[in-house]
């Protein structure tokens, strides 16, 4: 078997793995609807991502994303609140090597993005994760003077209030 078959078969063999996996990590991505969401939350927030840092737990990286919250609906939350996330961006080693772990179904917040984000409190109640993982954060789209977030599972746009509104319909139906 020559060099260059070998190197055929072997790229074959990551691509397929490669599919595989993009295959069981979108299983792990079920469809959830917006009433999924809210009723999995013990609080909606829309908010403001304000800083993101990463840190290594044991052999893993997580990040915590803190929130400047502007409003919520359900359990009052702190005026600034603490999402922990799987996965993250972190410095190894001696040499000081940039390291990065991204986990399948793990939302991406950027510091300075307003959202709404579906959330379930920790045991301690210090941390707050998402509900759905990456299907629990909606950004929110500005238009003039309106704010559009994209509601699950259709992508429809739908104004924030009006989203809002419906959260707070399906807390009260909940109760």
């Amino acid at each position: 078997m020559g060099v260059c078959r070998i190197r055929i078969v072997a790229l074959a063999s990551c691509v397929w793995a490669w599919g595989a996996g993009q295959a069981h990590s979108e299983t792990l991505l079920q469809a959830m609807s917006l009433e999924d969401l809210a009723k999995g939350a013990d609080v909606v927030v829309v908010a403001r991502v304000t800083e993101i840092a990463s840190e290594w737990q044991g052999r893993t990286l997580q990040t915590n994303a803190e929130l400047d919250v502007r409003e919520w609906i359900g359990r009052e939350p702190p005026a600034r609140l603490s999402v922990r996330i799987p996965g993250g961006q972190a410095e190894t080693g001696s040499r000081g090597i940039r390291v990065a772990e991204v986990s399948a179904g793990a939302p991406t917040l950027l510091e300075g993005a307003e959202v709404v984000l579906f959330l379930r409190a920790s045991e301690r109640g210090d941390t707050y994760r998402l509900v759905g993982g990456a299907r629990g954060e909606l950004p929110i789209r500005r238009t003039g003077e309106r704010e559009w977030v994209m509601v699950p599972p259709s992508g429809d746009p739908v104004p924030l209030e009006e989203l809002m509104k419906r959260v707070r319909e399906l807390e009260e139906a909940s109760k």
